[in-house]
Protein backbone atom coordinates (compact mmCIF):
# COMPACT_ATOMS: atom_id res chain seq x y z
CA UNK A 1 0.00 0.00 0.00
CA UNK A 2 1.78 3.36 -0.95
CA UNK A 3 2.33 6.08 1.75
CA UNK A 4 3.18 9.75 0.67
CA UNK A 5 4.26 12.97 2.74
CA UNK A 6 2.70 16.13 2.03
CA UNK A 7 3.82 18.95 3.80
CA UNK A 8 1.32 22.03 4.07
CA UNK A 9 3.22 25.10 4.97
CA UNK A 10 1.55 28.18 7.06
CA UNK A 11 0.59 31.02 4.22
CA UNK A 12 0.68 34.31 6.10
CA UNK A 13 -0.15 36.64 3.14
CA UNK A 14 -3.28 34.11 2.87
CA UNK A 15 -3.60 33.58 6.49
CA UNK A 16 -4.00 29.43 6.73
CA UNK A 17 -3.30 26.58 5.61
CA UNK A 18 -3.47 26.03 1.92
CA UNK A 19 -4.67 22.61 1.44
CA UNK A 20 -5.07 22.41 -2.06
CA UNK A 21 -1.90 20.60 -2.70
CA UNK A 22 -3.47 17.44 -0.79
CA UNK A 23 -6.75 17.89 -2.35
CA UNK A 24 -5.38 17.79 -5.65
CA UNK A 25 -3.30 14.82 -4.60
CA UNK A 26 -5.97 12.75 -2.92
CA UNK A 27 -8.23 13.49 -5.86
CA UNK A 28 -8.31 9.88 -7.25
CA UNK A 29 -7.06 8.10 -4.13
CA UNK A 30 -9.18 5.79 -1.72
CA UNK A 31 -7.15 7.02 1.84
CA UNK A 32 -6.80 4.06 4.19
CA UNK A 33 -5.14 5.61 7.08
CA UNK A 34 -4.19 9.33 7.78
CA UNK A 35 -1.74 10.89 10.68
CA UNK A 36 -1.41 14.37 10.76
CA UNK A 37 1.45 16.31 12.41
CA UNK A 38 2.51 19.78 13.45
CA UNK A 39 5.45 21.22 13.55
CA UNK A 40 7.46 24.78 13.48
CA UNK A 41 10.51 25.46 11.27
CA UNK A 42 12.45 28.78 12.14
CA UNK A 43 9.32 29.50 13.48
CA UNK A 44 7.24 29.10 10.85
CA UNK A 45 4.15 26.62 11.49
CA UNK A 46 3.93 23.42 9.42
CA UNK A 47 1.36 20.76 9.10
CA UNK A 48 2.86 16.82 7.69
CA UNK A 49 -0.10 14.00 6.58
CA UNK A 50 1.19 10.99 6.37
CA UNK A 51 -0.99 9.24 3.95
CA UNK A 52 -1.39 5.69 3.18
CA UNK A 53 -3.55 5.22 0.21
CA UNK A 54 -5.14 3.36 -2.36
CA UNK A 55 -5.27 4.41 -6.23
CA UNK A 56 -8.85 4.60 -7.33
CA UNK A 57 -9.39 4.93 -10.84
CA UNK A 58 -11.15 8.20 -12.52
CA UNK A 59 -14.29 7.23 -13.99
CA UNK A 60 -14.22 9.65 -16.59
CA UNK A 61 -16.11 7.64 -19.48
CA UNK A 62 -18.93 7.25 -17.39
CA UNK A 63 -19.62 10.84 -17.51
CA UNK A 64 -18.37 12.02 -20.34
CA UNK A 65 -20.74 9.62 -22.68
CA UNK A 66 -23.42 11.53 -21.19
CA UNK A 67 -21.85 15.01 -22.69
CA UNK A 68 -23.49 16.09 -25.81
CA UNK A 69 -21.31 15.61 -29.19
CA UNK A 70 -20.03 19.37 -28.84
CA UNK A 71 -19.18 19.36 -25.33
CA UNK A 72 -16.97 15.95 -25.89
CA UNK A 73 -14.94 17.88 -28.39
CA UNK A 74 -15.02 21.13 -25.54
CA UNK A 75 -13.59 18.28 -23.51
CA UNK A 76 -11.05 16.89 -25.45
CA UNK A 77 -9.86 20.37 -26.25
CA UNK A 78 -9.52 20.74 -22.33
CA UNK A 79 -7.66 17.42 -21.91
CA UNK A 80 -5.40 18.35 -25.52
CA UNK A 81 -4.22 21.79 -23.25
CA UNK A 82 -3.88 20.22 -20.09
CA UNK A 83 -1.48 17.52 -21.76
CA UNK A 84 0.40 20.21 -23.10
CA UNK A 85 0.76 22.06 -19.75
CA UNK A 86 2.07 19.05 -18.04
CA UNK A 87 4.44 18.48 -20.33
CA UNK A 88 5.80 21.41 -19.57
CA UNK A 89 8.70 21.32 -17.12
CA UNK A 90 8.60 22.67 -13.24
CA UNK A 91 11.18 24.90 -11.83
CA UNK A 92 12.66 21.66 -10.57
CA UNK A 93 13.21 20.20 -13.87
CA UNK A 94 10.13 17.72 -13.45
CA UNK A 95 7.04 17.18 -15.62
CA UNK A 96 3.57 17.20 -13.61
CA UNK A 97 1.10 14.64 -13.73
CA UNK A 98 -1.92 15.97 -15.87
CA UNK A 99 -4.03 14.82 -13.28
CA UNK A 100 -2.37 17.42 -11.16
CA UNK A 101 -3.35 20.13 -13.07
CA UNK A 102 -6.94 18.80 -13.34
CA UNK A 103 -8.98 15.27 -13.27
CA UNK A 104 -11.09 14.07 -16.12
CA UNK A 105 -14.29 14.66 -13.69
CA UNK A 106 -13.08 17.99 -12.73
CA UNK A 107 -12.73 18.91 -16.69
CA UNK A 108 -15.89 16.85 -17.51
CA UNK A 109 -17.74 19.40 -14.49
CA UNK A 110 -16.02 22.16 -16.46
CA UNK A 111 -17.64 21.29 -19.92
CA UNK A 112 -21.25 20.74 -18.34
CA UNK A 113 -20.96 24.06 -16.78
CA UNK A 114 -19.18 25.80 -19.09
CA UNK A 115 -18.34 28.80 -16.56
CA UNK A 116 -17.69 32.31 -17.74
CA UNK A 117 -15.61 33.55 -15.24
CA UNK A 118 -13.11 32.65 -12.89
CA UNK A 119 -15.44 33.39 -10.28
CA UNK A 120 -17.68 30.74 -11.36
CA UNK A 121 -15.28 28.31 -12.34
CA UNK A 122 -14.02 28.29 -8.11
CA UNK A 123 -17.45 26.92 -7.56
CA UNK A 124 -16.22 23.69 -9.84
CA UNK A 125 -15.14 21.37 -7.26
CA UNK A 126 -11.46 20.80 -7.28
CA UNK A 127 -10.27 24.72 -8.51
CA UNK A 128 -9.36 26.23 -5.67
CA UNK A 129 -7.35 29.69 -5.55
CA UNK A 130 -4.20 28.44 -6.24
CA UNK A 131 -5.30 26.32 -9.47
CA UNK A 132 -7.07 29.52 -10.51
CA UNK A 133 -4.44 31.86 -10.51
CA UNK A 134 -2.10 29.37 -12.60
CA UNK A 135 -4.78 27.69 -14.99
CA UNK A 136 -8.08 29.51 -14.47
CA UNK A 137 -7.56 31.98 -17.19
CA UNK A 138 -6.39 29.63 -19.78
CA UNK A 139 -9.18 27.54 -19.20
CA UNK A 140 -12.04 30.82 -19.65
CA UNK A 141 -10.28 31.36 -23.03
CA UNK A 142 -10.69 27.65 -24.17
CA UNK A 143 -14.33 27.81 -23.63
CA UNK A 144 -15.11 31.07 -25.09
CA UNK A 145 -12.96 30.34 -28.19
CA UNK A 146 -15.05 27.20 -28.16
CA UNK A 147 -18.22 28.70 -27.98
CA UNK A 148 -16.67 31.80 -30.29
CA UNK A 149 -17.98 34.11 -27.37
CA UNK A 150 -15.72 37.27 -26.58
CA UNK A 151 -15.15 37.81 -23.24
CA UNK A 152 -17.28 40.78 -23.17
CA UNK A 153 -20.19 39.16 -24.53
CA UNK A 154 -20.93 37.25 -21.30
CA UNK A 155 -23.28 39.26 -18.76
CA UNK A 156 -22.93 38.86 -15.62
CA UNK A 157 -26.89 38.73 -15.63
CA UNK A 158 -26.55 35.52 -17.81
CA UNK A 159 -24.10 33.94 -15.74
CA UNK A 160 -26.33 30.84 -15.21
CA UNK A 161 -26.83 29.96 -18.69
CA UNK A 162 -24.80 27.85 -20.42
CA UNK A 163 -23.04 29.53 -24.00
CA UNK A 164 -25.15 28.45 -27.39
CA UNK A 165 -22.22 28.16 -30.08
CA UNK A 166 -22.28 30.33 -33.24
CA UNK A 167 -22.75 27.13 -35.43
CA UNK A 168 -26.34 26.71 -34.10
CA UNK A 169 -29.47 27.70 -36.34
CA UNK A 170 -31.08 30.86 -34.54
CA UNK A 171 -35.02 29.77 -33.54
CA UNK A 172 -37.63 31.80 -35.18
CA UNK A 173 -41.41 32.16 -34.54
CA UNK A 174 -42.33 31.83 -38.30
CA UNK A 175 -42.73 27.73 -37.43
CA UNK A 176 -44.65 26.09 -39.65
CA UNK A 177 -48.21 24.40 -37.79
CA UNK A 178 -47.61 21.04 -36.77
CA UNK A 179 -49.86 18.50 -38.35
CA UNK A 180 -51.37 15.07 -37.07
CA UNK A 181 -50.27 13.15 -40.27
CA UNK A 182 -53.40 10.86 -39.94
CA UNK A 183 -54.92 10.31 -43.38
CA UNK A 184 -58.50 10.79 -43.52
CA UNK A 185 -61.24 8.02 -43.17
CA UNK A 186 -64.00 7.00 -45.75
CA UNK A 187 -66.84 5.01 -45.21
CA UNK A 188 -66.64 1.79 -47.49
CA UNK A 189 -69.75 0.59 -46.93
Amino acid sequence: MPIKFLTIPFNEKENLFDEEDVITFLSNKKVKQLKPEFFTKDGLPYWTLCVEYDMILDEPDIKADSLLEGEQVLLEQLQAWRKEKASATTSEGKKLPSYIISTNRQLIDVVKKAPKSLQALREINGFGKKKIDKYGQDIIEIIQRFYGVEATAWSSDNSDQQPTTNNQQPTTNNQQPTTNNQQPTTNKG
